[in-house]
């Protein structure tokens, strides 16, 4: 008969797993938030970031440092599994007994808040300012008229001061109200 198979390697602990991943996507997170404060220069300004207090808890990686001892697990790794020859379970021993080097092993000093500043172009500030005082013009003068037709519409209408109302007028009523002095009293007639 042939060689009997070995046997594979056990299935990986979920929870473990799971811790792991966290803690590197975390260390993704705060690698990404540094690599994104990048200075820029445009003609329209520039946007520059600020380190500020510390951020409790937080810290700066040495990414060098870490990547030097990446390189040498990873070469270390290689030469015990050569030396282990095709023995599978001595080489995940190896492996299980030996864990990669973590991100978070090489931290190094209080990580810092950033405030990202802006500074507009000297026109773009103006073009700015300007719009920003054409918006306030424009929101002083709206409430102004609301507050108008608010005090407008709060006061009940009155008659009060306006001339009677004239209920029933006659043709004579109109005639004799309407001075026609100086003005000719007959139509004639006019030839073109």
């Amino acid at each position: 008969m042939g060689k009997s198979a070995p046997k594979p390697p056990p299935a990986p602990d979920p929870a473990k797993t799971a811790a792991l991943e966290g803690a590197q996507n975390k260390e993704t997170a705060i690698a990404q938030g540094w690599l994104g404060a990048v200075n820029t220069n445009t003609p329209y300004g520039k946007v520059s970031y600020t380190a500020g207090n510390p951020i409790q808890g937080s810290g700066s990686y040495n990414v060098e440092g870490y990547q030097n001892a990446l390189n040498q697990y990873n070469a270390a790794i290689a030469q015990a599994i050569a030396a282990a020859g095709k023995n599978t379970a001595l080489i995940n021993d190896i492996k299980k007994n030996n864990p990669a080097p973590l991100l978070s092993e090489f931290y190094t000093k209080p990580q810092t808040q950033f405030t990202q500043n802006v500074e507009l172009d000297p026109s773009q500030q103006r073009q700015l300012e300007a719009t920003n005082a054409l918006q306030e013009q424009a929101l002083g003068g709206a409430g102004t008229l609301l507050t108008n037709a608010q005090n407008a519409i709060a006061q009940p209408f009155s008659f009060a001061g306006l001339p009677e109302q004239v209920t029933n007028v006659g043709a004579g009523d109109i005639a004799s109200s309407v001075n026609t002095t100086g003005l000719p009293q007959s139509v004639g007639s006019a030839s073109y």
